[in-house]
């Protein structure tokens, strides 16, 4: 995964307990009350209409001779009677799964978001390769396993091979400068495991990931690696190895540093906050001589796909979740300023500045963002509150393929990736979901 791959990643807060967990038919273990299959309806409800009271039937089927009336023995009618008993019993044990939805009852956002969640993970855990990776790639082995922890019926190691060989898998890639990794990109890959490890909850895996943070702060372009504080990469972190630092990364990392539960007093959060503020279009800030005042922000200092030095939508709101889990209050400048840019170029159906490239990444960040906000209305430029979260998750429901994945046809920075962009798309429900009504509008 070369280049300009593009991850975002941020914990979304967590919904209250479920129920107790339950196995499902096909092996995926569900936490909660089963989904409830739709209705059904017998076609002969409408192609043979019943007539009217006092309606004389049609005539090819006044023509028809009237058959013998239907009787049973009475042995049959004791095994009937028998099995409909039997059947009763049954189901005091084992209620159908239509139960789980009362008749006439609309279903709820918040339910077919559920819904659309279990049916992608379904698809997912049919997706997972024998050694416990998706797609062969620690990185999206780690977004994928962090779907299915942030989803809402939140699940953990221990309730089944799709989480537990996920992790197997990535600590098999640890080495031992701290980087878990295969072939390339270890600090983005190691990010990425720092999470899905301090997620787990796992107090086993705890050596693993101080070990793993350390190596990230390590790889933080400062002083010691030969970046002063002048140099406009100081506090970055990139994909590791020779690549350059960009708030892409960086956005994973800080993230991973506070899942590790890294000191607040830590001088890496310095140095990331120089950095992130380099990467905005705010002078007052920036001392960059390339900032405009937009409040925006770029992939990098100087750099940015949306053309020149343009702010778009990901990066914008990588930047304030960024600066948010750098311990950066949300009433800094900063941040409200990337907040105002975001009201001004609000919208859950493309990445403003880069139209459908990056989509699913976009969606993802824009969520957990918002998220971590913690406003459940979002109001536009324009003054229009928005619900954002249902908003999104309609979207996004309208997007999903029946077999339960997405994917970007725009297919840069891996979004043709159904792994991936199946991931992301998860994760972003996952972040609307504690937002969403339990009743129905």
């Amino acid at each position: 995964m070369a280049g300009s791959l593009h991850p975002p990643w941020m914990a979304a807060p967590h919904p209250p307990s479920d129920p107790p967990e339950r196995p499902a038919p096909d092996g995926l273990f569900l936490r909660g009350t089963p989904r409830a299959p739709l209705a059904t309806f017998h076609p002969s409800a409408w192609l043979h209409p019943r007539p009217r009271a006092g309606s004389n039937p049609p005539a090819h089927r006044r023509e028809l001779p009237r058959q013998p009336p239907f009787t049973l023995e009475p042995l049959t009618m004791h095994r009937i009677a028998l099995t409909l008993g039997l059947l009763a019993c049954c189901s005091l044990v084992h209620p159908p799964l239509a139960a789980a939805q009362e008749p006439g009852k609309p279903v709820t956002l918040r339910e077919q978001t559920q819904r659309s969640v279990d049916r992608a993970l379904r698809w997912l855990r049919s997706e997972q390769g024998q050694d416990g990776a998706w797609s062969g790639h620690p990185g999206i082995t780690s977004l994928v396993a962090l779907a299915y922890l942030r989803s809402p019926r939140q699940y953990s190691e221990g309730d089944g091979p799709f989480v537990d060989r996920a992790v197997a898998y990535l600590i098999s890639k640890a080495h031992p400068n701290g980087a878990i990794y295969d072939r390339d990109n270890p600090g983005y890959n190691t990010a990425l495991a720092i999470q899905l490890l301090a997620e787990s909850g796992n107090p086993a895996h705890r050596p693993l990931i101080d070990h793993a943070s350390a190596y990230l702060r390590g790889i933080q372009a400062d002083d010691a690696t030969g970046y002063p504080q002048s140099h406009k990469y100081y506090g970055g972190i990139g994909y590791g190895g020779d690549e350059r630092p960009d708030l892409s990364n960086l956005q994973i990392a800080v993230e991973a540093l506070a899942a590790a539960a890294t000191d607040p007093q830590d001088p890496a959060w310095g140095r990331a906050i120089q950095f992130i503020s380099r990467c905005q279009n705010r002078s007052e800030s920036n001392d960059q001589p390339w900032a405009a005042n937009d409040g925006g922000f770029v992939y990098a200092p100087g750099e940015s796909f949306a053309g020149a030095t343009r702010s778009y939508g990901s990066m914008t709101f990588a930047g304030i979740k960024s600066l948010l889990f750098a311990h950066v209050d949300k009433s800094d400048p900063r941040v409200v300023a990337g907040v105002d840019w975001a009201r001004s170029h609000y919208s859950v159906e493309e990445n403003p500045g880069l139209g459908q490239q990056g989509y699913y990444y976009y969606v993802d960040t824009f969520a957990r963002t918002l998220a971590l906000l913690g406003e459940p209305t979002f109001k536009s430029a324009d003054n229009t509150a928005h619900q954002w979260a249902e908003e999104l998750a309609r979207r996004l429901l309208a997007l999903q393929d029946e077999a339960g994945w997405w994917s970007n046809p725009v297919g840069r920075w891996w979004e043709g990736n159904k792994h991936l962009a199946t991931a992301h798309a998860c994760l972003a429900l996952a972040a609307c979901y504690p937002f969403l009504a339990d009743e129905a509008k």
